[in-house]
């Protein structure tokens, strides 16, 4: 959904708040999802929404699309109830009557035509069924046995078994066949579309040459109504004496049946019939395909679209033409290349665009590159991908390939907007995995790019600067063209190193020349000079040359320029990681200076190569640079995105803690670990859970329950559950979990009243540390926070289930005796929640 769609949406349901505001003083509308930045700007309500009120019983669902959700609710709580407090007109329960209303109008509509077409097709068929009986009588059993297969495919419930045999016949007995019985086939064929008995005639026809001229006469007619698969066999086949005119009526049908089906166990498209029909009436296709990728239907382009690629492979006069139909009727509107069911034509259309492409490269380039609107030009760069990304284990056309590497060059540099920039640099990087070769010629126009690219990228948003007021909006457009620039580099970095792999000297050329040049640098900190820094990492991944770039390496690492220290360290892990380490010992002793160097740029660098690129600390100095990353990581506690990444680092350094030192070094990491977000607390905790000692099981539950305190932890929507921590908080020992029964209280608490199963998991753990009369009064407060109204009455039996179950245990673990009347009382408190928890089940929409 784009902006204006939302925007729409949040219009609408605007107008269906309203509306529920009027019908009822004791309804509400409730967020059940996210708020995103669309809804945080406007104030539209557009995120998932449900409706509440304390007197409904029936619960109804959530959707971005409030009406139907309103619409449920009304029908199922709002008809009879009494405590309606209604506050003006038009409101929600004149809304639903209006659209109840025409509803009913128009399914009484469509049950009239349905009525008069049905009894048209019983009578057809009955007269169908007494010529079969009167041509029946007096005929051989193998003969009569046909009659009786075609009554049994000639209803409304065809037998797939007489189709089959029906099929069996005509191949193995046609002599069965009797020009009476050939007749009725021809008349269930032309009333049923059956593609059994087509395939049946198929047979036939094959045996007796006078049934061909019918047919072709047959295939004609049904295609003309539609495509049939065998009716298309039965054309190209036996169509050879079809006029012009009736090649021209089947076109429509033959197109259809070559498009591309979507749809999961979707036939294969049959193409046979389609080059038939380009052979014998091309003129008569294209203009069909032109006629078709203008219609109002998707379906309809989308097979357009299909065929013109079809034509296109085989024709290659017409590529130019059919790219330029095919660029006018491109959709307006984000491209999308994964949608089923297809809400586009846009995906076949940028197929067909490719194949023309590669018939006429030059030809259609040209045409691409006069593609002016913003939606056309996404699915014109999808095209000239598809040159590669369709042909990664197969041979690239070199002229098409080299069409698409120059023209996905020319977008790098933003012409065509920043989603056009980042699908050239995806190309590019594509090109160089699978086919360097292609990609080999363009070296020196991607190097210039690199080195032009790094004085180029995007300025960061700062709000004292914004001469209006600060907009959260322009802050993210920066931030997102700043990290897609970055990623354009990196790509293209990548797709220079793929080049290196097949030719490094010329790689090798080009940087080592600019750098002992040095020619145009500024002395002054230089993105030029740290784009070729990067280089050299691109370089050094081929032994041959690792040893020729560690003096450039070293030269920038303890050079003055921060830029190229920084550059520096993300070539040395590059190389350390495609080289099995070669570089770790040569340059191990510079870690900590570059750790402690006081740039953020250079040990932010040196914390990513640590944690992202796999660079390799020597375990001699492993705790050592451990401990200088903490006190980063102390520094830093404020910050919990850089938390994050110093804690993550930290603890791969300590490793299994056996140690004092480790120990005293994983008791702080679990401290500044507090700090962190929900969802980088939950990763933080899974990889120190198995590093855990009896001396840091007390750090350890403290962490956990500040996990379980944050209230970002809960995200109902999607992902209601805590598996993983609950499995950590069940695995402490006893003591501890009974030491942090009230801090478990308080967590289960918080969710009261509406989300009472939130605390259910704290009373099993409480019981798997035998805490039991803790377990008891849990659950005692869970069921006292839920009010016992209409609509929290499910809620509250099941929370008194719970609470009887946990009192009765709690009695047992003390030794009492076991008490009856207690587990009557339970047995019917089970009773009652069941009965009520079935018709609200039965109530809801989806089950």
């Amino acid at each position: 959904m784009d902006i204006e769609e939302a925007i729409a949406q949040g219009r609408r349901n605007q107008e269906i708040v309203d509306l529920i505001r009027r019908h009822c003083s004791h309804a509400h509308v409730e967020i059940t999802g996210g708020v995103g930045i669309v809804e945080e700007m406007t104030g539209l309500p557009i995120g998932h929404r449900t409706v509440r009120c304390s007197h409904a019983a029936l619960p109804t669902f959530s959707a971005m699309q409030l009406e139907s959700v309103a619409i449920d609710f009304y029908e199922k709580n709002c008809m009879e109830c009494a405590h309606r407090s209604a506050t003006g007109v038009p409101n929600l329960a004149t809304h639903a009557a209006t659209v109840r209303t025409k509803r009913q109008m128009a399914d009484e509509g469509a049950s009239e035509a349905q009525r008069e077409a049905e009894q048209r097709l019983v009578e057809e068929d009955a007269g169908r069924r007494r010529h079969r009986a009167a041509i029946a009588t007096g005929l051989a059993y193998g003969s009569a046995r046909l009659i009786d297969l075609l009554d049994r495919i000639d209803t409304e419930k065809r037998d797939p078994a007489a189709e089959r045999e029906l099929e069996g016949v005509a191949r193995a007995a046609p002599e069965l066949f009797t020009e009476p019985i050939i007749a009725a086939l021809f008349k269930v064929a032309r009333a049923t579309q059956s593609a059994s008995a087509c395939e049946a005639i198929r047979q036939l026809a094959h045996h007796r040459s006078e049934l061909k001229i019918e047919a072709a006469v047959l295939s004609i007619e049904l295609l003309s109504s539609g495509p049939h698969t065998v009716a298309g066999k039965l054309l190209v086949e036996f169509g050879e004496a079809a006029s012009m005119e009736e090649v021209r009526r089947t076109i429509p049908a033959l197109i259809s049946l070559a498009a591309d089906r979507d749809a999961p166990f979707a036939r294969a498209p049959e193409i046979a019939p389609l080059m038939w029909a380009i052979q014998r009436d091309l003129h008569g296709v294209l203009e069909r395909i032109q006629l078709d990728l203008s219609s109002g239907s998707t379906w309809t382009r989308r097979a357009a679209a299909d065929a013109a690629r079809r034509v296109a492979g085989v024709e290659p006069g017409t590529a130019i033409g059919l790219a330029t139909q095919l660029i006018d009727a491109i959709e307006p509107g984000e491209y999308d290349e994964v949608t089923w069911p297809s809400e586009s034509a846009n995906p076949s259309i940028s197929r067909a665009l490719s194949a023309c492409l590669v018939s006429a490269p030059t030809q259609a380039g040209d045409a691409f590159e006069r593609v002016i609107a913003p939606g056309a030009r996404q699915v014109v760069m999808r095209a000239s991908d598809r040159v590669i990304r369709d042909r990664m284990s197969s041979e690239v056309p070199q002229h098409a390939g080299e069409t698409a590497i120059r023209f996905a060059i020319r977008r790098l540099g933003g012409d065509w907007g920043r989603d056009s920039a980042r699908a050239a640099a995806d190309l590019l990087n594509l090109a160089g995995g699978y086919h360097p070769e292609v990609l080999e010629p363009f070296l020196g126009d991607l190097v210039g790019w690199l080195l032009i690219a790094a004085d180029d990228e995007p300025t960061p948003y700062s709000p004292l600067l914004d001469t209006q007021q600060p907009n959260a909006i322009r802050a993210l457009e920066a931030d997102t063209a700043r990290i897609v620039h970055r990623r354009n580099v990196e790509q293209i970095r990548e797709a220079v190193g793929a080049i290196s792999a097949r030719s490094p000297d010329r790689v090798a050329d080009h940087v080592f020349a600019l750098l002992d040049g040095d020619v145009g640098i500024p002395d002054e900190p230089s993105y030029l000079r740290a784009e070729l820094v990067h280089l050299l990492g691109v370089l050094g991944t081929q032994s041959s040359y690792t040893s020729l770039v560690l003096p450039y390496l070293y030269d920038a690492l303890l050079g003055t320029d921060q830029l190229a220290r920084a550059a520096a360290i993300q070539a040395w892990a590059t190389i350390d990681r495609a080289t099995d380490g070669q570089l770790s010992l040569a340059l191990s002793d510079l870690i900590v200076p570059m750790l402690t160097d006081p740039y953020v740029i250079v040990h932010g660098s040196m914390i990513d190569a640590l944690r992202l690129h796999g660079l390799r600390t020597p375990a001699a100095m492993r705790l050592t640079v451990a401990n200088v990353v903490l006190r980063l990581a102390l520094h830093y506690q404020d910050d919990a995105r850089m938390l994050d990444h110093y804690l993550d680092v930290a603890v791969a350094l300590i490793g299994p803690v056996g140690t004092k030192e480790e120990r005293t070094l994983m008791r702080l990491c679990l401290h500044l670990a507090k700090s962190l977000h929900a969802y980088d607390k939950s990763h933080f905790l899974a990889s120190v859970t198995w590093r855990i000692d009896d001396s840091l099981h007390e750090p350890f539950a403290d962490l956990l329950l500040s996990y379980f305190e944050d209230p970002a932890h809960i995200d109902r929507f999607n992902q209601p559950t805590d598996d993983s921590e609950l499995a950590m908080l069940t695995g402490l020992p006893a003591p501890i979990v009974r030491d942090k029964a009230d801090r478990m209280e308080s967590i289960a608490t918080a969710g009261l009243p509406d989300h009472p199963h939130d605390g259910y998991p704290f009373i099993a753990v409480l019981q798997g540390a035998e805490a039991w009369s803790d377990a008891s009064d849990l659950a005692a407060s869970i069921a006292s926070g839920v009010p016992a109204d209409a609509e929290h009455r499910t809620r509250r039996l099941f929370a008194d289930v719970i609470g009887s179950t946990a009192l009765l245990e709690a009695s047992i673990s003390r030794g009492a005796p076991c008490d009856v009347s207690a587990l009557d009382s339970l047995d019917s408190a089970i009773h009652e929640y069941t009965e009520a928890a079935t018709a609200v089940s039965r109530s809801f929409p989806f089950g």
